[in-house]
């Protein structure tokens, strides 16, 4: 994978040379030939993902795809209707996107949301980004694992995956793991070869890998969302340890875990979650149990049980002020059994 591919070579030149602009126009005849003699597609991109100006998506009879971001390239801005994951197998790559600019380090891994306007790109011959799209479905295996967990990741890939808004990553920083290495090269080798069973081959490791970032990386993990500051970055930990803990955590045990005085934790919530402790707690209990309500077949009592509502009853009075409807309802209009 090391080794430049002939256009590589020639984006190169063209990346180092004093004057760019003739050569970008020799590179976008070159790609827009190849374009024409290939459906559409650039070199280096497999056939399972389409390329058109401002997109990029799955072709139809695909599931998950695996690419290597070509070095030198062009930045392309753009966004798609998947889950997308970038991961640097080696050196260090960069992300942009409406929330700014991230450098990524060798081990980082970024899930970056649907419909999130972004480029990624590779400047130096040592460096390499794989990265892989994957429709719903293909998550799916691993989707009511996930709802059992109580984390800042397995919440965040949930609503990724099944209607979250746009412009919020989520970066692992899993350094030298060599579980999460050799899986996505799997996963790549799998996606070049065509081997026999691909597809399921895939998705088995895709749901390996999702399941290794939760339950080994959670303490390594990082929110980027539009206009976080560095203060609010620092609320991380606070609000993973809140996603561990929400069945039974106070303002004051919070505090007094993370060195705040309660007075002041309150005004960092407040300020830079745009909600009090409390209704954070509300809301995220809610949240959980709809999603249960409208994924599984738990019962009512047992959810209750489970996200620390006192009983049934209370989680009913709760359900009737968020959604204005009773649990058992809900479940019948929203539900999918």
């Amino acid at each position: 994978m090391h080794l430049l591919s002939p256009l590589e070579a020639r984006c190169k030149q063209i990346f180092q040379a004093p004057n760019r602009a003739e050569g970008m126009v020799e590179l976008k005849a070159m790609l827009d030939a190849y374009a024409t003699t290939h459906h559409g597609n650039f070199p280096g991109i497999p056939t399972r993902v389409k390329v058109v100006p401002g997109f990029v998506t799955l072709s139809d009879e695909a599931d998950i795809a695996v690419v290597r971001q070509l070095r030198y390239l062009t930045e392309f801005r753009h966004s798609h209707g998947f889950i997308e994951l970038l991961y640097v197998y080696a050196g260090q790559c960069h992300l942009q996107s409406s929330l700014g600019g991230t450098l990524l380090n060798e081990g980082d891994l970024c899930i970056v949301s649907p419909d999130t306007l972004h480029t990624h790109g590779v400047d130096d011959d040592s460096a390499i980004l794989l990265y892989a799209m994957f429709r719903q479905d293909s998550f799916d295996g691993v989707f009511q694992s996930l709802l059992s967990e109580s984390s800042i990741a397995s919440d965040f890939l949930v609503e990724a995956i099944y209607g979250a808004e746009a412009d919020q990553n989520i970066l692992f920083h899993t350094g030298s793991d060599a579980a999460v290495k050799k899986t996505f090269l799997r996963l790549y080798y799998e996606c070049e070869q065509a081997l026999p069973l691909r597809d399921p081959m895939m998705a088995n490791l895709l749901n390996h890998l999702i399941l290794t970032l939760v339950r080994d990386h959670d303490k390594d993990v990082e929110i980027v969302q539009a206009g976080r500051s560095q203060e609010s970055n620092a609320l991380s930990p606070v609000i993973s340890h809140i996603h561990a803990h929400y069945r039974t955590i106070t303002l004051q045990e919070l505090a007094s875990r993370f060195n705040y005085s309660p007075s002041r934790l309150s005004d960092l919530f407040k300020r830079h979650v745009g909600k009090t402790f409390n209704t954070f707690i509300r809301e995220l209990r809610i949240h959980k149990a709809a999603r249960l309500l409208k994924s599984t077949r738990i019962r009512i009592s047992d959810i209750a049980e489970h996200l620390g509502y006192a009983d049934t009853s209370h989680l009913n009075k709760e359900f009737r002020h968020f959604f204005r409807t009773t649990p058992a309802a809900y479940r019948q209009s929203e539900g999918t059994w």
